[in-house]
């Protein structure tokens, strides 16, 4: 019988343990999460305008909440913005590649801040840390 408590009140203690230790491994209450930052967002290309190989802007749909509803975004596109293929690779001759025009499927990673300050991005575009192409444009 005292086997079976001894189990028991063991067997307490280390189930209180690992509640109390994901308590820790989640931030705690005071942590919060800036919503403005590392954001990833999937769609499709409708149109680029390029000022240089390296800056311009991304215009992209993405679905809706509801069916037949897109959303549509606008991309901040300069010289640190890594514009790479599926497999990762710097894309060649980047916003100005043809396999980066319209209908092309994209990751696009992004900020609603401005890289290297806490100024906001103006409204209704966004500033894109990294393009990945996913599926290029059908010729």
């Amino acid at each position: 019988m005292s086997r079976v408590w001894s189990a028991v009140v063991l067997g307490t203690l280390v189930g209180a343990g690992l509640v109390l230790a994901q308590g820790k491994d989640r931030g705690g209450r005071g942590e919060k999460i800036d919503s403005r930052v590392n954001r990833s967002l999937t769609g499709v290309v409708e149109k680029v305008e390029v000022k240089s190989a390296t800056s311009g802007t991304l215009k992209m749909r993405s679905s809706g909440p509801a069916k037949g509803s897109l959303y549509r975004y606008t991309f901040l596109v300069n010289d640190r913005t890594k514009i790479v293929t599926a497999k990762g690779k710097a894309l060649k001759d980047g916003l100005k590649s043809p396999r980066l025009a319209k209908g092309a499927e994209v990751v696009v990673q992004f900020d609603d801040r401005k890289p290297g300050s806490d100024k906001p991005a103006p409204a209704g575009k966004h500033f894109a840390h990294r393009i990945q192409l996913i599926e290029p444009t059908k010729k």
